[in-house]
This record gives C-alpha cells, structure tokens and sequence, in this order.
C-alpha cells in the first residue's frame, strides 16, 4: 500500500508539473512578439504579384516611363520593360529584434551577381562557334526599418513596418572587336512600407504575406559608351515604384 501512494503521488506530481509548464508556454504568436525575440527571415521570396514602374527624366526634361505587372509562384529577377532594371524582385536575407512588447528594429541585405556571362554562336551549315563575352551586372542593397507586431490569436499575428532601402545595380562595360557595348549604373534610396500577415504554426518557425511597396526618394541613373578608347557618361534622375503582395519565411528565438 505505501509504495501505491507513493507512485499515485508521484504521478499527480508529473501532471501537475506538466500542467504548469504547458501553462507557462507562450502560444507561438505570442512568444513571437515578445521582448528579447530574435527574428531571421528571408523577405520577399515569392512576389505573388507585383507592379514595377521606371520613369527616366533626361537632362533636357524628357521623360520616359515603362512598367510591368507580374505573376509569379518562385522569385525571379528576370523580364521586360521595369522588371528587368528592379532589384525589388531580388529576395533579402534579413533580421529583426523585439526591442519592447511587440516593437521591432532590424534591416536587411542582398546579393546577385553574374560569375560568367557570355554569347556563343554557331553558324549555318556547320563549322567553329565562336563566343564573346557580355557584360556582367551586380545587384546590392541595404535596408533598415522599424515595425510593431501584435498577436490577433494563438498563431496569428499582424507586423506593420517602415524603412528605408537603398539599392544600386552594376553593369560592366565591354568592347570586343571595336564594338562598344556601354555599362552604367542605377541606383535608388525608397522609403518601404509593407504589413503582413504572421502565421506561426509552430514554435520558432513561421511565414508571412502582404503587401509591400517601395516609394522612390531619390534615384540616378548612368550610362557609359566607349568608343574608340574615348568614353563618354550620360546621367539622368530616375524613380522606381514597386507595389506587390510577397511571401515571407522566417525563424524566430
């Protein structure tokens, strides 16, 4: 009989433990918008939909605008008309802290380069290809921004944010044979505005989607021609609006 009690008393003990423990456990959404949590993501990983649109203002007041609408289910930084100059379809390694209930401070940062680019061709008939080398293009930004999350349910939280970003993309000039084919650069400072919408189904794992939108500050744009060992650079203002509804991924601890 006292070793019954004992193991009965031992076993209401576990319960009650765990009942306590389970008590003390943060839901997800929650702890994810605690103080002292730390946030790494990958943002805009998947542009569901976005709108890009370019306006170039030359020196002499000419402007000229292009714009693109995209669907797409994986990121990509490839396309016509806006898309193809935009690195707001590039995806950002980034980190965030909750500083205080709820508010966050963080930036993020991003990568593309060309290792090797070239053209080879083949003529009609048969024969050696020949290939020439194209120029290469380097994308990079930086961003910080400030935000407030705030759980709405046990796994569901709303994270509005603001911040700058500025991004600058490379391309090199190159000339084979005598032609000329220019580089330049652009580059631009936004204020990003975006909100999103958290799910976290588990703890330390979740993702987010919203809208997100990049309103141009100030922006230049140059181009650089070689001709004949003499190099000409042309500058014009340049303003890139991005509107999209992103996809997000992230881990938190």
């Amino acid at each position: 009989m006292p070793v019954q009690r004992r193991s009965v008393s031992v076993a209401v003990g576990l319960i009650l433990l765990l009942g306590a423990t389970t008590a003390r456990a943060a839901p997800p959404a929650r702890d994810f918008a605690s103080s002292g949590t730390a946030i790494v993501s990958v943002d805009q990983l998947m542009p569901i939909v976005s709108y890009i649109s370019t306006t170039q203002t030359n020196p002499g007041g000419s402007k000229t605008t292009s714009s693109a609408t995209s669907l797409a289910l994986v990121t990509s930084n490839a396309g016509n008309g806006a898309q193809a100059f935009s690195f707001k379809m590039l995806p950002r390694l980034a980190f965030d802290y909750v500083v205080g209930p709820g508010v966050t401070v963080g930036g993020s940062a991003w990568v593309f380069t060309n290792l090797s680019a070239s053209q080879s061709t083949t003529p009609a008939g048969g024969g050696s290809s020949t290939s020439t080398d194209q120029p290469k293009a380097t994308y990079w930004g930086v961003g910080a921004r400030a935000g407030y999350a705030f759980p709405v349910s046990d796994i569901v939280a709303l994270w509005p944010r603001v911040g700058i970003e500025y991004g600058d993309i490379e391309v090199g000039s190159l000339t084979t044979n005598g032609i000329s084919i220019s580089g330049g650069s652009v580059n631009q400072l936004s204020l990003d505005v975006d909100g999103f919408l958290v799910v976290t189904p588990i703890e330390h794992f979740g993702f987010g989607i919203g809208p997100t939108a990049a309103i141009p500050l100030t922006g230049k744009t140059n181009a650089t021609t070689t001709v004949t060992g003499a190099s000409t650079t042309a500058s014009a203002d340049i303003s890139m609006w991005y509107v999209a509804l992103t996809l997000n991924v992230f881990g938190y601890f």
